[in-house]
């Protein structure tokens, strides 16, 4: 979907990848680099759970870990992203 996300002033935060009616997933293919920074951003721009999915990361990967260490929830697997957005 990518929608623009803005700050109060009119500014632009980041853009969305994917928003429902109780979550923002933000996808990033490839590395994920700069995803912890990305989950951040969105979290001060709305009041909705804001997770990831990394499709191309294995949980144990640096990205992964340093975005799980600040509290996000991050998924490598469409089956846990998928049961993840089934139970909120």
């Amino acid at each position: 979907m990518n929608t623009d996300l803005y700050r109060p002033n009119g500014s632009k935060l980041t853009d969305i990848d994917i928003e429902l009616d109780t979550i923002v997933i933000q996808v990033k293919s490839g590395s994920g680099a700069k995803i912890t920074r990305q989950l951040i951003n969105t979290s001060t721009g709305t009041d909705k759970i804001v997770i990831a999915y990394l499709p191309d990361r294995t949980p144990t990967s640096h990205v992964v870990l340093g975005a799980l260490r600040e509290g996000y929830n991050v998924f490598t697997d469409l089956e846990s992203l998928l049961a993840f957005i089934g139970a909120h």
